[in-house]
């Protein structure tokens, strides 16, 4: 009477087994994350983190915070899950706090829930537990009395031999005890080191950020050679924001100061064209001061700083060419094929879907190289891939007429239903399309609310556009903007 049993349970048996065979454990998956960043490992960390692996998931945190921007609930669960109430990944609690403190609105929403998860653990009990209370610290620094955090510093200093933080939370400390002076100093130095303090420096620079950052820049400039990769490509990244940010405002003035009267007069058109010339000369000067850093950066083979200045230099079509753009992709294509068949471990790789997504921005620029049919495929095949930043690429060909004529309406449909699910980016586009659309521009509430709720979700680059706007509207349409803002960030799906 056993036979039947035995029959039945061989399939299952089988399945079982061949489960057990194709997922990879832990350390597998680490060490395939080793050889190659972007390795396909969630199906593997899915199963282990469902498992109860705490490494896992918080690993699986870690990679979906990166490759999913709008999956909040997702990455927090898992982070919840690791730290387990202090019984498990004590580092898991930091990663929460870290991902928390880049979007401001979550930051306030789960503070409660990080000041618990302090009380669950001994902070300095081990070197692990100092450097998680630290992260904690650096992203919730309020939770903290400063003489715990001098003794935890105090703790770490001791124990760490390279690669030390003590500069940037020491910055922190600083700058949360309201002495800013004495923070920005110490970031400048944190930020020779450690990418991390480039955006804290950035924090507490205030409203004349664009030149102090460019003089913090040129003060840096001759150590280059020295300096980590990864600074050297923040540095140049930051400074190309900056430029677009500019370039953008002073097109809107250009063509407001000229767009007031039917008829400008000769006076009028002078008084713009110097000030064109004088705006001109400005991005020249930025231009060279921004490819000093990102030329250095590629000349050591960082493929970031590529896709950066790719992006950059599309950006500014009319300041740069096609062929340069176009060796420039095919140089990022050709390095990491490279490294990736020599199998050469190295971090921060771009990706093919990233580089797939540059050459279809490529064949949008208007250039004679321009092929909005083909980069219109492109954009198909990284969506049926999964990359929902081609979503946002689609909004743009409609936005910009390359199809047909432009269908801003289409576009705004894109934007608005990713937008919804959490996208700061999108926000972003929204908010650019209402301030400096020539058919929809001067609709300033609706782009402030949407610029603030990109900046609330995590955002920087919106940070010049909410100060633009702050200074023209009134103080009853910005109330109606911040209101608007609060509406959307409720109904998202974060």
């Amino acid at each position: 009477m056993r036979a039947p049993f035995l029959i039945l349970s061989l399939p299952l048996l089988a399945v079982l087994l061949a489960s057990e065979v194709e997922a990879r454990n832990f350390e597998q998956v680490r060490y395939a994350l080793y050889l190659d960043p972007h390795a396909e490992v969630v199906p593997d960390l899915e199963q282990l983190a469902k498992l109860g692996d705490h490494r896992a998931q918080r690993l699986l945190g870690d990679i979906l915070a990166e490759r999913d921007p709008a999956g909040a609930s997702r990455v927090l669960e898992l982070y919840r899950q690791a730290f387990a109430g202090g019984r498990g990944e004590i580092s898991a609690l930091a990663a929460m706090a870290r991902y928390l403190g880049q979007r401001p609105r979550l930051r306030q929403q789960h503070r409660a829930e990080v000041a618990e998860g302090l009380t669950r653990y001994r902070h300095d009990r081990d070197p692990v537990n100092v450097l998680a209370t630290l992260e904690v610290f650096n992203a919730y620094p309020e939770l903290f009395e400063s003489a715990a955090v001098e003794h935890l510093i105090s703790r770490y200093e001791r124990a760490c031999i390279e690669n030390c933080l003590t500069l940037l939370y020491r910055g922190r400390l600083a700058e949360h005890q309201g002495n800013h002076e004495l923070a920005e100093s110490l970031y400048r130095q944190a930020a020779l080191q450690d990418p991390r303090a480039i955006e804290a420096l950035y924090r507490v620079m205030g409203k004349d950020v664009a030149l102090k950052f460019r003089s913090f820049a040129r003060d840096a400039s001759p150590r280059i050679a020295s300096l980590p990769i990864e600074v050297v490509h923040r540095i140049g990244l930051h400074l190309a924001n900056t430029s677009n940010a500019l370039a953008n405002e002073w097109v809107y003035t250009r063509q407001s100061v000229i767009g007031e009267v039917e008829i400008p007069d000769a006076e009028q058109l002078a008084a713009a064209e110097a000030a064109q010339r004088a705006q001109d000369a400005m991005i020249d000067e930025l231009d060279r001061e921004i490819l000093y850093w990102l030329d250095h950066a590629v000349a050591r083979g960082y493929t970031p700083a590529m896709s950066t200045k790719a992006s950059f230099m599309m950006a500014g079509n009319n300041r740069f060419s096609s062929e340069a753009v176009e060796h420039l992709l095919r140089q990022l294509e050709s390095t990491e094929t490279a490294r990736s068949s020599a199998g050469e471990h190295y971090q921060d790789r771009v990706g093919p879907q990233r580089i797939k997504a540059l050459w279809a921005s490529y064949y949008m620029v208007n250039w004679l190289t321009m092929n909005p049919t083909k980069a219109h495929g492109l954009i198909r095949e990284l969506i049926e891939e999964g990359y929902d930043d081609a979503r946002l690429m689609e909004g743009d060909l409609y936005s910009r007429g390359l199809l047909d004529e432009p269908d801003q309406a289409r576009a705004l449909g894109i934007y608005g239903q990713m937008a919804e699910r959490g996208w700061a980016s999108a926000h972003l586009r929204i908010a650019r399309l209402n301030t400096y659309g020539r058919a929809m521009r001067g609709d300033f509430v609706t782009a402030y609310s949407h610029a603030r709720a990109a900046l609330e979700l995590g955002d920087l680059r919106a940070e010049g556009l909410v100060n633009f706007l702050e200074q023209r509207l009134p103080a009853t349409l910005l109330e109606q903007g911040n209101a608007m803002t609060e509406q959307m960030l409720r109904n998202s799906v974060l």
